[in-house]
């Protein structure tokens, strides 16, 4: 696993147990293009603690590209609101054509989009470290 992977099930961890993760972000090893980042997990029990956590950093990031989590399925998603608007939300199959569609024709977004998953986690890992979840 990546060091940025590594960084994203330790935060989350912390805020509770995970039973399920997955990142998708950086650089394909092959094809040498930039991925959609989102950050897809499950916790065995969910928080309002991790909840308020997670938008905290998100509002806290000093970011370009306007993100969403949706948590209204079993698995919560923190992925850019471009690519979850675009197919109707994250619960279908539409959300990995609109990344396809992205990673094919807007790399410039792709890039972006992953320098701010990274601000938004730094936001997260400072405010665990601080004890505030902001």
């Amino acid at each position: 696993m990546s060091l940025r992977g590594e960084r994203w099930r330790q935060a989350l961890g912390s805020l509770g147990q995970l039973q399920w993760f997955k990142l998708s972000a950086g650089r394909h090893p092959v094809y040498d293009y930039e991925h959609v980042p989102y950050v897809a997990w499950r916790f065995t029990e969910a928080t309002e603690y991790a909840l308020d956590a997670i938008f905290s950093a998100m509002n806290g990031a000093t970011i370009t590209t306007e993100w969403i989590l949706d948590t209204s399925g079993k698995n919560w998603i923190l992925a850019p609101a471009r690519i979850a608007e675009a197919s109707n939300g994250v619960d279908s199959n539409s959300f990995y054509d609109a990344i396809q569609e992205a990673i094919d024709h807007d790399q410039d977004f792709c890039r972006t989009a992953t320098g701010d998953l990274d601000e938004i986690l730094t936001t997260l890992e400072e405010g665990i470290r601080l004890g505030t979840g902001e």
